[in-house]
């Protein structure tokens, strides 16, 4: 619908001198009617379908003159069209090259399948080893260093306070605390530097180490950072002691 198509009338008989053709019009909004060349033996005209169905061209009555001067009149045949419409065409040809078009895949299904499974294998292999030697390295690294030694030095380097201030006694408690909460993290490997005193002796119960000892002494610490609690030059000295006896008690544990 709404494409151009040519009709050519020529008079092939030998004896035809030349035709007169008639005024040719239709008296229909669907079609359009419009002559390309004129000659003696020759017409084309275009025809342009503005309506898809069935159309009927009719008959051309036609005078011809022959070579003897005589005129006869000729008839052309009606033509019959039909006029699909653009959707109609283009499913037309979608629907041969899909009847028509064969698809070939390079594998079977159960090939597909078997690659698709052992793709999945390879990878899954990779990042069980990869995290495997990632947690082996961390291990590693961590057993390399002397936690065990560096902690009681950082004790015996631990500065008693030179007034029993709270400030002071505050600061003196906070140091030992973190010198036992890193020993227990690189012994036990759990973040115990970012947990509380209730953390810490829950973690230890659930994982049967035992914590005996670590409660008073965390629970020490903690009154003279959040109460201000005071005291003595006797007690910190025995408190350095205390933190000793329970890094040796915690090494001796094996995991």
């Amino acid at each position: 619908m709404g494409d151009k198509v040519q009709i050519r009338i020529i008079a092939k008989k030998s004896n035809v001198l030349k035709i007169k053709f008639p005024e040719l019009d239709v008296d229909n909004q669907d079609i359009t009617l419009s002559t390309i060349s004129s000659g003696d033996t020759s017409l084309v005209l275009s025809l342009q379908f503005w309506r898809a169905g069935n159309h009927k061209f009719p008959a051309i009555k036609i005078k011809a003159l022959s070579k003897d001067s005589i005129s006869t009149f000729l008839y052309t045949d009606p033509i019959d069209f039909t006029i699909l419409d653009r959707t109609e065409e283009l499913e037309s040809v979608l629907r041969i090259n899909k009847d028509n078009k064969q698809i070939h895949l390079p594998f079977t299904l159960n090939q597909l399948i078997l690659i698709l499974i052992i793709a999945l294998s390879i990878i899954a292999s990779y990042i069980f080893l990869t995290k495997k030697k990632k947690q082996e390295l961390t291990k590693d690294s961590l057993r390399k260093v002397d936690f065990f030694n560096d902690a009681m030095s950082e004790l015996d380097k631990l500065v008693l306070p030179e007034k029993m201030e709270s400030k002071q006694l505050e600061v003196f408690y906070i140091s030992l605390s973190n010198i036992i909460k890193k020993y227990l993290l690189a012994k036990f490997f759990f973040n115990a530097t970012k947990m509380t005193t209730d953390e810490i002796l829950e973690y230890l119960r659930v994982n049967n180490i035992p914590i005996n000892g670590l409660n008073d002494l965390l629970r020490e610490a903690d009154l003279c950072k959040f109460a201000q609690k005071k005291y003595g030059l006797t007690t910190l000295l025995k408190v350095k002691k205390r933190a000793q006896s329970l890094l040796i008690n915690f090494e001796s544990i094996t995991i």
